[in-house]
Order: C-alpha cells, then sequence, then structure tokens
C-alpha cells in the first residue's frame, strides 16, 4: 500500500515536473532554476515525499515510464525524464538507467542515444543487454545486434529467451547460418529437460528457412512436440524458399488435415508456392479458401493473389483482385504494374504507373523495376529514358544494377546497340554477366558482328568471357562465319561449358508435364507428336 501511494505520488509530481519543462525551451540537461533540486520545485517535492516515505530506484523507475507514457508525447516525455535523472545524479542506479534505455528504444528509436545510455553503465543486467540487442534486431542493425549478444556472453551475462531471440533475428536477417547454429548448441545445452522454448524453436525455423537449410528445419520441425501456427508458416515458408513449392502446398494440406485453421501468412505463402509453380487451379483452390475464410480484403493475402494471377498469366483475374482491395500501397501498385509488365500489356502497365503517382504514393525500386521491364518489353525507348531519369531527379529512388539493366535491355530490343555499348563501357563500371549476354544475343537479332566482337574484347578484359561463350557463338553462326564459330565451340569444350537447354512446362488433371529441347523421353511423346502434327498453323 505504501509503495503504491510513493509510486503515484512519484508519477504526479514528475508530469507536474514535465509541464514545466514543456513550457520552457531549456535543454533537460539544463533545466531552468524552478525545476533544479532547491526551493520549492516539484524536484526539492519529490526529494521530500510526504509520510517519510523515501522512494527508490525500482519505485522511481517505474514512476519514470508512467510519467513518459501519459504525457502524451512519448518522445518528449522521455527526454524530460532524462534531465530528470541527470539532475539528480541518478545515473548510477542500474534499474532507474536500464528503463531509460528501455524508453528511448520504444518511443524515439535513437539507437545511437540508447548505446550511449547503456555504456553509462556501471552494471548491467540482463534486462539492459536484452533491450539493446532486440532494438538493433528490430530496426535491421543486425550486426550491431549480434555483436552485443556476444559482448554479453563473453562477459559472463546470462542471456535469457528475448536475449536469444532477438540473436537470432540478427543471424537470419544476415543469413549466418554457422553463427545460427552455435546459438542453436548452446540453446541445447542450457535449455531444461523440457527442451527448448517453443518461441525460440520456432526462431530457429525461421533461421533455416531463411538460410533454405531444408535438412535442419525438416529435422526441427519434425521433432517439435507442439506446433503452433508460428511453427506451420515457418516450415511451409522454408519449402518456398528452397524452390520447392509443391512440397510447400502438401504441407499446408497437411496442417489443414491436423485441425489448425491458416492465418492470412499462412495463406499468402500458399499463394506464392502456387505462383512459384505456376498452377492456376490450385491458386483458385486457395483462393476460395481465402474468400470463405473472409480475410481477401487483406493487404498481405491481396498483394500475394495479384502476384499469382499473373504469374499464372490471368492477368484479368490479377486486376479484378486488385479492383476489389480498397488499401492500396506502394507494393501492391509494383505487383500489378510488373503482372502487366510480364503479361505483355505494355499500355496497362504504364496507365497504372501514372494513377500510381496521379494518388500521390510514392514509388520506390521495384516499382520502376516494373515499369522499366514494360518499357523495355514494349519498345518505349523515350518513356524508358523518361521514367530512368525521374527516378533520382523527381522521386529520390538510386538506380542499382537490376535497374540499368533494364535500360540495357530496353536499348538492345530497339536496336540502340550503340548506345547500349556505351552506357555498359563508359557508365557502369561491372556490368554483370546477364547484360553482356542480352548485349551479344541482340547483336546475332539486328545482325551486327562488329559490336559483338568489341563486346568480347570488353568481356575478357573483365574476366567475365566464360559465361558468354555460348552467345558469342550464336552470333557468329547466325552470320556464318562458320570458322571463328568452330573455334569457339572448340573453346567451350575445353573450358566445359555447355549450352542449357530450353524448358518448358504443361500443367494437366494429374499434374505437370515438362519438355527440354530437344528430349523426346516423355513416356507420351508419340501421341504429342501426333497431335501437333495434326494441327494447322
Amino acid at each position: 500500500m505504501r509503495s503504491r501511494a510513493l509510486f503515484l505520488y512519484s508519477r504526479r509530481v514528475l508530469l507536474h515536473f514535465a509541464a514545466f519543462t514543456t513550457r520552457s525551451s531549456s535543454s533537460p540537461r539544463n533545466p531552468p532554476e524552478q525545476l533544479t533540486a532547491g526551493g520549492g520545485s516539484p524536484l526539492s517535492a519529490l526529494l521530500q515525499p510526504p509520510c517519510g516515505l523515501k522512494p527508490d530506484e525500482y519505485t522511481l523507475s517505474k514512476a519514470l515510464k508512467a510519467a513518459a507514457e501519459a504525457f502524451g508525447s512519448p518522445d518528449c516525455g522521455r527526454r524530460v525524464v532524462h534531465g530528470f535523472v541527470i539532475k539528480l545524479g541518478f545515473q548510477r542506479f542500474t534499474i532507474l538507467m536500464t528503463a531509460l534505455v528501455g524508453l528511448v528504444i520504444r518511443n524515439s528509436g535513437d539507437l545511437r542515444e540508447a548505446g550511449a545510455l547503456f555504456d553509462e553503465l556501471t552494471e548491467r543486467d540482463v534486462v539492459a543487454w536484452t533491450s539493446l540487442i532486440v532494438g538493433y534486431a528490430q530496426r535491421g542493425h543486425y550486426q550491431e545486434s549480434l555483436d552485443l549478444f556476444r559482448r554479453m556472453v563473453s562477459e559472463k551475462s546470462a542471456p535469457n529467451s528475448y536475449s536469444y531471440s532477438g540473436a537470432l533475428s540478427a543471424c537470419s536477417g544476415l543469413r549466418l547460418l554457422s553463427c545460427g547454429r552455435e546459438i542453436h548448441a548452446r540453446l541445447l545445452k542450457v535449455s531444461s529437460h523440457e527442451g527448448i522454448e517453443p518461441v525460440l524453436q520456432n526462431n530457429l525455423l525461421h533461421l533455416y528457412s531463411r538460410c533454405q537449410d531444408l535438412s535442419s528445419s525438416k529435422k526441427l520441425f519434425d521433432a517439435m512436440p507442439d506446433r503452433d501456427i508460428i511453427s506451420w508458416n515457418e516450415m511451409i515458408s522454408c519449402y518456398l524458399e528452397c524452390g520447392l513449392g509443391e512440397d510447400s502446398l502438401n504441407l499446408f494440406a497437411r496442417m489443414i488435415s491436423c485441425g489448425l485453421g491458416p492465418d492470412r501468412f499462412t495463406y499468402a505463402t500458399c499463394v506464392d508456392a502456387c505462383g512459384y509453380i505456376a498452377s492456376l487451379r490450385q491458386g483458385i483452390q486457395v483462393h476460395t479458401r481465402i474468400v470463405k475464410d473472409g480475410i481477401h480484403s487483406d493487404l498481405v493475402v491481396g498483394n500475394a493473389l495479384v502476384d499469382m494471377y499473373a504469374r499464372c498469366g490471368s492477368v484479368g483475374a490479377a486486376k479484378v483482385v486488385f479492383d476489389t482491395l480498397s488499401s492500396r500501397d506502394a507494393v501492391l501498385w509494383s505487383t500489378m504494374i510488373a503482372g502487366y509488365a510480364k503479361g505483355g500489356f505494355v499500355t496497362e502497365a504504364t496507365t497504372t504507373f501514372e494513377q500510381m503517382l496521379a494518388m500521390k504514393i510514392k514509388p520506390d525500386e521495384i516499382t520502376f523495376l516494373a515499369v522499366l521491364s514494360a518499357c523495355s518489353h514494349g519498345g518505349l525507348v523515350s518513356r524508358g529514358w523518361h521514367y530512368f531519369r525521374s527516378m533520382k531527379e523527381h522521386h529520390g529512388v538510386s538506380a542499382n544494377l537490376e535497374h540499368y539493366s533494364c535500360v540495357v535491355d530496353l536499348l538492345c530490343r530497339s536496336g540502340h546497340l550503340d548506345e547500349a555499348l556505351f552506357l555498359m563501357k563508359e557508365i557502369l563500371p561491372n556490368p554483370s554477366v546477364s547484360m553482356w549476354t542480352t548485349f551479344l544475343n541482340s547483336c546475332r537479332i539486328h545482325g551486327n558482328v562488329g559490336f559483338a566482337h568489341a563486346a568480347c574484347d570488353l568481356v575478357a578484359r573483365d574476366g567475365q568471357i566464360h559465361g558468354n561463350l555460348v552467345a558469342l557463338s550464336n552470333v557468329l553462326a547466325a552470320q556464318s562465319h562458320w570458322n571463328e564459330t568452330g573455334g569457339i565451340r572448340r573453346r567451350m569444350k575445353e573450358e566445359n561449358v555447355k549450352k542449357e537447354p530450353g524448358c518448358s512446362w504443361v500443367e494437366t488433371r494429374d499434374g505437370f508435364h515438362v519438355f527440354f529441347a530437344g528430349c523426346r523421353s516423355h513416356p507420351k511423346m508419340h501421341e504429342i507428336l501426333q497431335a501437333l502434327h495434326g494441327l494447322n498453323f
């Protein structure tokens, strides 16, 4: 009862202190005279509380947090509290300073300030360590989070489950499989006979999924006695991360058979799996369940549906889903633009991009990648250049290698080989192998052997000729330069460079059928050839 009264009194005084500080323009580190510890200020009232009660650091830490949260502006309240702590010389109190570190991380997200406060601590408990480890991880400062965790362990401070969770999140963000395995081994060592906590098991599943370690994920998942929806989601996602879309959907069916209801993340992953394997039939089935469960208006699920339908070639269905979503962010607009681009609907892609700008939605690098790809497929050179220049000038988006690759493709498709070569030779420091392959293929299409030789000289200088020998041999063969073609192909044989055969696939009622160029091993090849010969083109 006495501690409750002291807490309420301390909170009231701190709110008065906050009000005084707000009216003043002084820094929290240098409050005005009426806020100092002398005289009849709120600070002196706090130092001489009623009923002879003396506040300890635990009570003060609770009161400080309550005052900061009740003040309305968390950041302002936090600065007030910090000034109060400094003025009264309470920096030496571990609980109080730890609470302040937590306030800084939660309210302002200023990790530099939080780190400085952390370094001021003479003694650091597990709460102080964990607050900063988790704060770094949540804001994408993965290396700092991991370094701090290692420092915590080296200083013989025992991590708790939240510390481990933050460190595992950092490993996932950096895709550091070896480091994650070390933490897994430590968890096995320190865990009780009941095993690793379910939350940490899910963290480990996420790590192995991000690192595409299917074997470790499956072993961990199969050994889990109790699996929640997060566990299933992580395992379903792991299969998809490893390129096993069918297995991802099979596990989804197994989850349903266990009586566990999917959430929006389950559905989004399964829809992505349908798009990955281009299975429109299964995509429609999952979409039906989504509508039945009433989450079809969810933005994450809706974005996945738009992408899935576009990947499966049903751009009209993608547009229907897009139009039914009342809330549309930059990600959804970008997905719709990319869907149009993949389907060859160039006008619709650029029109949708212009509508997005008219709606005052800021495009990002993915948006520009989609619209530049559309311009490339449609041969819209001037418009593509306009969008490319506007990236930095009007939208503050820096171009990366993928954007330049789109521009090179745009120039090559439209026959501007000289401009494409100039761009790769003079502007880009390290053009990718795929850029040179695109350029050489365009030289073959446009019959320009001279540019092909010039490009190969540059490629050889950069040490990338190995990956472009196939494209160069195709250029020479197309122009009947048989002697040079023979020399290139002998070199390919010496360097064990093989041309990857093209492949295509089709979905039927009994599954998928994959066909490789020049391969006639399909069990129904005779019937297929008969059907093809019977077609009239």
